[in-house]
């Protein structure tokens, strides 16, 4: 395991961060917790596209905001490998601060209620 480790770090980033999501995400962990979100939304009345879900399972993986309060991003390696298409990867980004910000973003509305301002 240790040496497959190693070669992922080598072939894709040289950041142990983005080594790390990088195979955080690899492994499905992102259907996991999409299927964890469904199942806490259907238990509390929700009643949302599997869409939804995997778009929210992504919150904090796919972006490092540059700097800090800019409003200005940059997409995390790992999400860019995982998710090539530009147009997904807007639409998740989109979507995930829709429902951070209690807001239409781009076009897509917040299903969720706001739980903490």
């Amino acid at each position: 395991m240790h040496n497959g480790l190693y070669k992922y770090a080598l072939d894709n980033s040289t950041n142990a961060n983005d080594t790390h999501h990088g195979i955080f995400i690899q492994e499905n962990v992102i259907s996991e917790i999409a299927e964890g979100l469904k199942e806490y939304g259907e238990n509390n009345g929700y009643n949302l596209s599997p869409q939804y879900y995997q778009d929210m399972a992504w919150v904090d993986l796919t972006h490092i905001e540059q700097p800090s309060g800019s409003g200005n991003y940059i997409i995390k390696p790992a999400f860019n490998q995982v998710v090539p298409n530009n147009s997904d990867q807007q639409r998740i980004i989109n979507r995930l601060n829709a429902e951070k910000n209690n807001q239409s973003v781009d076009g897509i509305q917040p299903e969720g209620a706001q739980a903490c301002p």
